[in-house]
């Protein structure tokens, strides 16, 4: 994956890693998520060359293989399966796992977005749906990432997305109960809460 792809010019000085956290579970300075929001919906515009082969994310079984694992119930299910109806097939490249320790800041002021391992192609907003539970401690990060799924109008994919993310995320935590070097975030119960509240509102 051409790393030119995904740089964009940025205003700071500061060169290196953004952060060396994979999950702040602090609030983090406001120029951290304001750059990688900068950085994911810019790369999400890059059309990748024909010869570039992606992986194309499999939502219905996901939501398959976390309802049998417990993570989803049966409304959730059908609700999630129900979000991309009746919308268009629209895909978009998204890097897949934009944590902040991801992106690198060059002396030249430049963002370059590193380990595609997870690259591939979503509906739109699943990169910012990583990002909204990324930075849930830190103040207006998630207001910001709402703004640009309003703007966008991909609110129903977002929600999708984020689901995907959370159940992700509930999982790795729940396989490695008792690891201390894992400790569930606080804020990810809530969030899911949060979540199912406004999935199931829809209707």
């Amino acid at each position: 994956m051409p790393t030119a792809a995904a740089s964009w010019s940025s205003s700071t000085s500061r060169a290196g890693r953004l952060d060396t956290e994979g999950h702040p579970e602090r609030p983090v300075p406001t120029e951290v998520p304001h750059a990688l929001l900068h950085t994911v919906t810019g790369f999400a515009s890059w059309t990748p060359p024909r010869d570039v082969r992606l992986n194309v994310f499999d939502y219905r079984e996901r939501v398959e293989r976390h309802h049998r694992a417990g993570f989803f119930d049966a409304a959730d299910r059908a609700a999630l399966h129900a979000l991309p109806a009746g919308q268009p097939p629209l895909r978009q490249v998204q890097h897949g796992d934009p944590l902040p320790a991801n992106l690198v800041l060059t002396e030249s002021g430049d963002r370059v977005l590193l380990d595609f391992e997870f690259t591939g192609l979503f509906l739109p907003g699943f990169d910012l749906a990583m990002s909204h539970t990324l930075f849930a401690a830190t103040p207006g990060a998630q207001d910001a990432v709402e703004t640009l799924v309003r703007d966008a109008g991909i609110e129903a994919s977002f929600l999708l997305n984020r689901a995907m993310v959370l159940s992700r995320e509930r999982r790795l935590y729940s396989e490695a109960a008792g690891d201390p070097r894992l400790r569930r975030p606080p804020r990810l119960d809530s969030q899911w809460e949060e979540l199912r509240s406004r999935l199931h509102g829809r209707g």
